[in-house]
């Protein structure tokens, strides 16, 4: 990503202290640091998006396993989830019921429906919209 950064953008979050000859580095790349506040030594994500609206930025796509998506979640900030579920020794319904377990289990107290699922060759595409007023 670093050695493309001229061509397609890079931006960077990390922590104010952070290493100053890295950073320079990744600068001198094309790469755009943003340095926001941290917590447990990870980027706060109420800093990081707002950051990207001062950018102009109001719309972000996130992929990340767990930690990620429970750090959104936990701060009330997803409204779209899309999961994709390998084909396994699982059935259709049980792929589905895993679906809507883990969207179930994230924190942050919204509520997500099953808007569309569909397969893709054997492994399946679910999409939850986040309820009104969750």
């Amino acid at each position: 990503m670093v050695r493309s950064a001229r061509d397609i953008p890079v931006w960077i979050f990390s922590a104010p202290g952070a290493d100053a000859t890295q950073h320079s580095a990744l600068a001198d790349a094309g790469c755009r640091l943003f340095h926001v506040a941290t917590v447990n030594g990870r980027p706060w994500i109420p800093a990081v998006t707002e950051a990207l609206v001062a950018e102009g930025i109001t719309r972000l796509l996130v992929e990340g396993g767990p930690t990620v998506s429970r750090a959104f979640s936990s701060m009330g900030l997803v409204d779209d989830i899309v999961q994709y579920r390998a084909a396994g020794s699982q059935d259709a319904i049980s792929a589905r019921d895993g679906a809507l377990r883990s969207v179930h289990e994230l924190p942050g107290h919204m509520a997500f429906a099953l808007a569309h699922e569909r397969a893709l060759g054997d492994d399946m595409l679910y999409v939850f919209h986040r309820m009104r007023g969750s």
